[in-house]
């Protein structure tokens, strides 16, 4: 079938090139990017960012300033109102609610502002979160572990890392490894290692979901004595990964000038390193 259609295709691109006027047959249309309403047309620059850079926070001037208020409070997108303050507040996807870094932004007349916000360099590697949070005469809560629905926080995702010329690719040496077994009950779901079980051998134990978390890289410009592991969610095709749940354990081999190691960090975020 694949060999009859390919067939019938250049036939057709022969018969136009003798054509005059024959017009290129048009593609399929590319699939239109999904709007995330609830950004609010906030939008972080770079969209993939480098640890200790500086990203610049910005939303565009909207037709009418601000989006309509509901009937139960500010709504989607209407705590953007334009003269206030807004605190624009940067958080891990992954690792609760803690601020890693805080900029204000004063809203336009059109609901544009700008922000400049640099990137800490020990915050959890991979999705982040800006999240604009009203003045306190909003009465909307902040980002907590009590948060409801009165309002509508609007927010935007992009992405923290390393620069990825400092990243060296890992050598895995097995997936079939059994855990080792932690030394105390940790439920602040931290990965761990364990020199071993060869002389230049480091087992990894990941957090993760329903998918396989792996380390693919370390970051080979860092201090000999600090091994920095790069992990990836190994997710089959048409599948997709449960809530972070499960362990994964890896065991690698430590790379060439890393030997002396006295701290292993998944992720930019320190482990547990067992005694061997």
């Amino acid at each position: 079938m694949t060999f009859s259609l390919t067939t019938r295709a250049l036939a057709a691109l022969l018969v136009c090139a003798a054509l005059a006027g024959c017009a290129e047959p048009a593609g399929p249309a590319a699939p239109a990017e999904p709007v995330d309403q609830l950004a609010c047309g906030i939008a972080v620059t770079p969209a993939a960012a480098v640890f200790g850079d500086e990203v610049l926070i910005t939303r565009a001037a909207t037709e009418s300033g601000v989006a309509a208020q509901g009937e139960s409070g500010p709504g989607e997108c209407g705590t953007l109102v334009p003269g206030s303050t807004q605190t624009l507040e940067l958080r891990s996807s992954i690792l609760g609610y803690a601020a890693e870094a805080t900029v204000t932004a004063v809203v336009g007349a059109d609901g544009d502002f700008e922000a400049r916000m640099r990137i800490p360099a020990g915050m959890r590697l991979g999705d982040a979160i800006v999240t604009a949070i009203p003045p306190d005469e909003f009465g909307c809560p902040a980002v907590t572990t009590d948060t409801t629905e009165e309002c509508i926080l609007p927010r935007t995702y992009f992405t923290v890392g390393f620069d990825p010329d400092d990243l060296e690719p890992v050598t895995i040496t097995s997936t079939d490894a059994p855990a080792p077994a932690l030394p105390r009950d940790d439920s602040l779901l931290t990965s761990y290692a364990l020199a071993g079980p060869g002389t230049t051998d480091l087992t990894l134990v990941i957090w993760g979901s329903s998918c396989a978390a792996r380390p693919t890289s370390f970051v080979g410009t860092a201090a000999s004595d600090s091994l920095e592991i790069v992990s990836v969610a190994v997710v089959p095709e048409k599948q997709e990964c449960a809530a972070m749940a499960e362990l994964w354990t890896t065991v690698i081999q430590i790379p060439e000038g890393f030997r002396d190691y006295r701290t292993v960090s998944v992720d930019n975020v320190e482990g547990l390193l067992l005694p061997g």
